[in-house]
């Protein structure tokens, strides 16, 4: 919210950095139309567009805005970049079955290797699910870890509960096979016994 963008479009009148949704809205609405006619497999899946859009933004160095600053980097906020999704590692629709009440229980896990300096950046995406009788929306909580070939824990995601998202951007400091590992963070939303989420991978 908020993020200036620069604008080079050459329409009349408007020649300055704009910002807020109604800029950013056309320019990301653009870039999904372009992703679902790419990767018709995931066309009408659309956690799996939106975790494919989130994994591909592109980390500006001026987040600057035009009231006060504003960067979110656990959402993978930035610039938005089909291009980033050329080199994709995987993009993997799964399920996950775990009703466990234990947090952060095992859902998934990926292996890739990663030279030093390479950026990870991995996003997955699941359904909101809304409850009109009683107008509550429940949502599920993942979270992705990310482990080194040692085994220990370099970066993790970091949003709370209430979000269908979760992303992580991290920079290899050695090369190596890096572990991505997906945990459901406590019980799934009520009367959820299976959640579809996407899982998107990509070294930028």
């Amino acid at each position: 919210p908020e993020i200036s963008a620069v604008y080079s479009l050459n329409v009349p009148h408007i020649d300055d950095p704009c910002s807020g949704t109604s800029f950013a809205a056309p320019q990301v609405t653009g870039t999904i139309a372009l992703i679902m006619c790419k990767y018709v497999a995931n066309a009408l899946k659309p956690n799996a567009v939106k975790a494919m859009l989130i994994s591909g933004a592109k980390q500006t160095n001026d987040h600057s805005n035009m009231s006060n600053s504003f960067f979110d980097e656990k959402i993978g906020a930035g610039c938005v970049n089909l291009e980033n999704l050329k080199d994709s590692e995987c993009i993997i629709y799964m399920g996950s079955n775990n009703s466990s009440s234990l947090v952060n229980s095992f859902v998934y896990s990926y292996d890739i290797s990663l030279r030093r300096n390479d950026v990870l950046q991995n996003s997955i995406s699941w359904f909101t699910h809304i409850d009109n009788i009683n107008r509550t929306v429940d949502t599920s909580d993942f979270n992705i870890m990310v482990y080194n070939s040692s085994g220990n824990l370099v970066a993790s995601s970091s949003l709370g509960e209430c979000n269908t998202s979760e992303f992580v951007r991290y920079k290899a400091t050695s090369a190596g096979t890096y572990t991505i590992k997906v945990y459901q963070n406590g019980t799934l939303a009520e009367g959820v016994v299976s959640e579809p989420f996407a899982f998107v991978c990509n070294i930028i």
